[in-house]
């Protein structure tokens, strides 16, 4: 074995501070409470006009308020307080409100809040609160039109949209029921391809694309919670390799007047497919459609007619030896003349720009590396941000690059994890940055790489009462001369002449990494916790896993 990379020690970090200070990790510490899990901004969200950006931070009461910051003059402000939002609903006799999401409108007037199964606007100009909803039936997945006069969601298994002008609600869909289901997903779409959102606004505000998927031949599969003092029996909907899957359709459906009904897009005569994402395009008129083979190893990039379901082939990619990446890094650019697609098609994860003839102009990044994701596009400059792990498969960094693919620079600095949330206008962004030895920190950035402002640093002072061994990172060669990355952790005051039981902790799951330069949080620490009780603790990324190119990620195919 031969170390490539073992991580530095920096002066003055509580990790690497004397033993005989520290005291001995429990599981109390790490899991009974926030004291060694600190603070960050959540549900950090750019403001419409892209002049600030909001996020919840808890008060000293534990209630969430939402806070924002003026990029122009660096000052914060509590632009929500979750108190006076309260005292309004109970002056109204309404259930306490609790503060728990909040969505921006398009137009930069008013937050949308879900709350105890109802939903409430919240107006930026006035203050006030006003209830929309009251009734016991969730309102789920609320989403603003793109002119922001409507809200659409899901209740009772179909598809609403109400009017904020006049506060009428009308069910755009009636075919919903326990299992036909619109607008949301079985089991297989939200754990295999990761998708959430299951209807989608045409830019006008116009219509609205959606899935319906047909469970009711899938098999039963049983489960019990055991969480409650007496189980509960809850059976779910789950296909075993070789069972009924759901059956797909995708509507489009109009919001104003008669709306005409469901206009069905035409995916073909095989039914035994998914289509893992949509997308509409700029002009409205047109819908994007993936539609990927049960195998998973042919997906084809329809484009829809919205007016009259009829579909074409635009490209198609087909893997032999594996299986086609599904990810959410695509969207279409130049007024929507052009697409920046992500495949793994010449062996890495890459970028590449198609016309609408389905023709690849160009590779835009290339390289033994692979992009991770498309954080911004700047169409006027024509320049693309997306993180890569083009210095290190341990750490993804930002870079920007041209669309004719020159210039790519690699825009953050520091060595680790660096987690990125770009404003609209890409003029800056959020990075969420951490390492082994450095608990995440929130930094704000100009798009040029510079710190506009440390939002929060996250000292955490409690873990200086701790005692941390460092983590370092080796290579391994099997026997069959793969080489296998690893991280390990040793017990303080480690002798390399005693032998010491060992805790392998694998996940290995195809893409997936644990050998990482990023903070451990709760596992790190529970791993530590491991290592003072006289465990090596090690981590190996496996045949399979991500951050190496295709393939070494689909020889477990």
């Amino acid at each position: 074995m031969q170390s490539f990379w073992q991580v530095a020690l920096l002066a003055g970090l509580f990790v690497f501070a004397p033993s005989h200070a520290q005291k001995q990790l429990t599981v109390e510490a790490i899991y009974g409470g926030r004291e060694l899990s600190g603070s960050l901004p959540s549900a950090v969200q750019w403001t419409p006009d892209g002049k600030a950006f909001t996020y919840f931070q808890r008060s000293e009461d534990g209630k969430l308020n939402v806070w924002r910051y003026d990029l122009a003059s660096k000052q914060k402000s509590i632009l929500m307080d979750s108190k006076n939002v309260s005292a309004l609903a109970e002056q109204r006799q309404e259930n306490r409100f609790t503060l728990g999401n909040y969505f921006w409108s398009p137009d930069g007037k008013a937050i949308l809040l879900p709350s105890k199964n109802d939903l409430h606007l919240y107006d930026i100009a006035s203050g006030a609160t006003k209830r929309l909803t009251n009734d016991e039936a969730e309102e789920r997945d609320p989403q603003f039109s793109p002119d922001s006069r409507r809200i659409a969601f899901l209740k009772n298994h179909n598809l609403h949209v109400l009017d904020l002008a006049s506060g009428t609600t009308r069910q755009l869909t009636t075919e919903g029921q326990e299992h036909i289901l619109i607008g949301k997903f079985d089991w297989v779409y939200e754990e295999e391809f990761s998708i959430r959102t299951g209807f989608y606004w045409s830019p006008d505000s116009r219509h609205i694309a959606y899935f319906q998927l047909d469970e009711r031949e899938v098999p039963v599969f049983p489960l019990v919670d055991f969480i409650p003092v007496h189980n509960v029996y809850e059976p779910m909907r789950y296909p075993k390799a070789g069972d009924k899957n759901s059956i797909v359709k995708i509507g489009v459906i109009g919001v104003e007047g008669t709306n005409g009904g469901t206009r069905w897009v035409d995916l073909g005569p095989e039914t035994d497919i998914y289509v893992p994402r949509i997308k509409w395009l700029p002009n409205s008129a047109e819908l994007a459609v993936l539609r990927l083979n049960r195998d998973q190893n042919h997906l084809e990039f329809l484009l829809a007619d919205a007016a009259t379901g009829a579909t074409r082939l635009l490209f198609e990619e087909k893997e032999s030896n594996g299986w086609i990446d599904i990810n959410d890094d695509w969207r279409f650019i130049a007024n929507g003349q052009q697409l920046l697609w992500l495949s793994l098609r010449d062996g890495w994860s890459h970028l590449y720009l198609y016309n609408m003839n389905g023709k690849v102009v160009r590779q835009v990044t290339q390289g033994r590396w692979g992009v991770t994701e498309v954080e911004g596009v700047d169409e006027k400059n024509k320049l693309i941000y997306f993180t890569a792990t083009e210095k290190s498969h341990l750490e993804p960094h930002l870079y920007k690059i041209k669309w004719d693919g020159a210039g790519m620079k690699r825009l953050t600095t520091r060595d680790g994890h660096h987690a990125i949330n770009m404003s609209d206008n890409t003029k800056f962004y959020f990075d969420n940055f951490s390492n082994v030895s450095t608990p995440t920190q929130a930094v704000l950035h100009k798009n040029d790489g510079s710190i506009v402002e440390v939002i929060e640093p996250n000292n955490i002072p409690a873990l200086q009462e701790y005692q941390f061994s460092a983590v370092e990172f080796s290579t391994m060669t099997t026997s069959d001369n793969v080489v296998l990355h690893y991280s390990m952790i040793k017990p303080p005051n480690f002798d390399p002449n005693k032998k010491y039981p060992v805790l392998m902790y694998v996940y290995g799951g195809p893409g997936s990494q644990t050998v990482v330069n990023r903070w451990g949080s709760s596992r790190g620490h529970w791993h530590q916790l491991l290592a003072q009780k006289g465990y090596i603790v090690v981590s190996v990324d496996n045949r399979g896993t991500g951050g190496r190119g295709k393939q070494f990620m689909m020889q477990t195919y």
